[in-house]
């Protein structure tokens, strides 16, 4: 017993309190991640870690000639940068970068759970930390296991949550600085620091009938001085507001030329969606559908002065909050159907939202319970509580786990990149024929430089005729710079597959030496016809197949042949 109220008096100290969550969610991420030799993704964090690595050691130099992706507006302004580029420099120093993938996949998804913690103690929630491992049992997949990667959106996660707090709070000069730092880290979102001020400026305004112009004053400048220290301000705030709307057009399928976007840029199967997640989701629904019905049904009864803006009583100050989070939320259900981009802040806010209603609910119902039965009930709801916590977490760190187990291994490309780092000269360009090979062949190989990565977006907007014929090229094997390459579809109708390969060969080859200045084409064989003609073709020749990984291929163009 002494040893309980020991610890139960430990556990009063609010900073050791914190600081022994933040260890619990580092030592069960490390269990979830570290248990497995595989890393999360081998898209983005493989790119950053390396870009980060570069500024380490060769400095500022790196962001203004980042020629890497080759054809893009990149090469000519410089590659652009974000406060995460800076926060992964010390998880650059491992002996093998992607254990600092591993590390800050590890102390990123902690910091976010302890962020949510931090503001389930704010909320004054008991049972604070039980709470919030029942409601990460039971989210969305998504979000428990997209807050281990090693992306920007990581820290926007904890910047918005900080946000939200000091909009609530009104900590002015917090919130210029929390919006500096969101668009410093994430300068597409800049419109979302100025839509967090207005949406609180707003229901402020209905329920305590100030207006706080302090609120909307402190978020704009620093969105401003945030855009300030990005490249080309303030032209940048038409850059990214057409990037956005660019991305948008493209995911809803409006754009005239299809422009593959990645997976997260569209949006979700709704009834999917539910299915997977219908505890969560179901809560959620109801409490949105519960707040405008007591909405309307106070409306109806014309209790509109005094009483139209109370929700079970609460104080003025948690009802700016519950209102505010509730239109937030329900913006970012309806904006979740077309982008899962929304994810990238919006789940942690859900966990807020539903934990102060819950809390709501719980301390507005009143249940009689007699006294001779409140011993056996008390103790039966704790074993339950154990149960179900051991349960769900064991079951959601298993199936994270898994899930990062059955990831590819980073090695997949280290052949591929290896040889053409040793067989070809620097700066030598790479025709790729997917582009979200980059990132793998950049953390590999920094000896090339490649037509595009991350986004094909990049090439487009640099040049669309070069965009067209590189989309052309590895979609139908077309030599094509058109939208409609009807035209070349009709030169090898009813064509054999050699006559057809002899047809389009030698016009690609041209394409890709003088256009693309490159002479060797590393494919992973997803590119159908242009696969065939690579392997076919006179004017291609094979120097190089994974002994491992066969479908990593590089072919050269026999520059000899084809100026015959």
């Amino acid at each position: 017993m002494k040893l309980i109220s020991f610890i139960k008096e430990i556990l009063k100290n609010k900073k050791i309190n914190y600081l022994l969550v933040f260890i619990f969610f580092i030592i069960l991420f490390s269990v979830i991640y570290f248990s497995v030799p595989k890393i999360i993704s081998l898209d983005d964090p493989l790119f950053y870690i390396k870009y980060s690595s570069l500024i380490r050691d060769r400095g500022l130099e790196v962001i203004k000639n980042f020629h890497w992706i080759y054809f893009a507006d990149n090469t000519r302004f410089g590659m652009l940068y974000s406060l995460f580029n800076f926060v992964l420099i010390p998880f650059t120093f491992f002996p093998k970068l992607w254990l600092g993938i591993k590390f800050f996949g590890v102390m990123g998804a902690s910091a976010v759970m302890f962020v949510i913690y931090w503001w389930f103690r704010k909320l004054k929630i008991k049972y604070s930390f039980l709470v919030l491992m029942f409601l990460w049992s039971i989210a969305p997949f998504s979000f428990a296991y997209r807050i281990f990667y090693t992306r920007p959106f990581i820290l926007m996660m904890i910047i918005v949550l900080l946000e939200i707090y000091c909009l609530w709070k009104k900590k002015y000069l917090l919130i210029l600085l929390l919006a500096f730092l969101h668009i410093f880290n994430h300068g597409n979102t800049f419109y979302l620091p100025l839509f967090f001020a207005v949406t609180f400026f707003t229901f402020d305004y209905l329920h305590t009938k100030k207006a706080d112009f302090k609120l909307l004053l402190t978020s704009a400048l620093g969105t401003i001085f945030g855009m300030m220290i990005l490249p080309n301000f303030p032209l940048n705030f038409l850059i990214m507001f057409k990037v956005v709307f660019n991305i948008y057009e493209a995911v809803l399928k409006k754009s005239q030329v299809f422009i593959p976007e990645g997976g997260e840029n569209y949006g979700v199967n709704v009834l999917d969606f539910i299915s997977q997640n219908y505890l969560f989701i179901g809560l959620l629904i109801c409490l949105f559908l519960f707040r405008i019905i007591y909405y309307i049904f106070q409306v109806k009864n014309k209790e509109i002065e005094d009483k139209r803006l109370t929700y079970f009583d609460l104080d003025k100050e948690h009802l700016v909050l519950n209102d505010s989070l509730f239109f937030i939320n329900l913006t970012s259900l309806v904006a979740f159907v077309f982008t899962r981009r929304v994810s990238d802040f919006w789940f942690p806010l859900i966990l807020i939202y539903l934990i102060l209603n819950l809390k709501i609910f719980v301390t507005n119902i009143k249940i009689n319970i007699k006294d001779e039965y409140k011993y056996i009930i008390s103790k039966a709801v704790i074993v339950f509580i154990i149960i179900m916590f051991v349960y769900l977490v064991t079951a959601r760190s298993m199936n994270i786990n898994l899930s990062i187990a059955g990831a590819s291994m980073p090695e997949i490309f280290k052949g591929s990149a290896e040889w053409l780092a040793n067989n070809t000269k620097d700066g030598e360009i790479i025709f790729l024929d997917n582009w979200s090979n980059f990132p793998n062949l950049f953390y590999y190989n920094t000896k090339n430089y490649y037509i595009m990565g991350m986004e094909p977006r990049f090439l487009y907007d640099y040049d669309k005729e070069l965009y067209l014929y590189w989309y052309n090229i590895i979609s139908m094997g077309f030599p094509c710079n058109q939208v409609d390459c009807q035209e070349w579809g009709d030169k090898i109708k009813d064509k054999d597959s050699k006559e057809a390969i002899k047809i389009l060969d030698k016009d690609i080859a041209l394409i890709i030496r003088d256009k693309f200045k490159s002479n060797y084409i590393l494919t992973s064989g997803t590119s159908g016809n242009f696969y065939v003609i690579l392997k076919k073709s006179e004017y291609f020749s094979e120097v190089y197949r994974d002994p491992e990984f066969k479908n990593f291929t590089v072919f050269k163009i026999d520059n000899e042949k084809l100026d015959k």
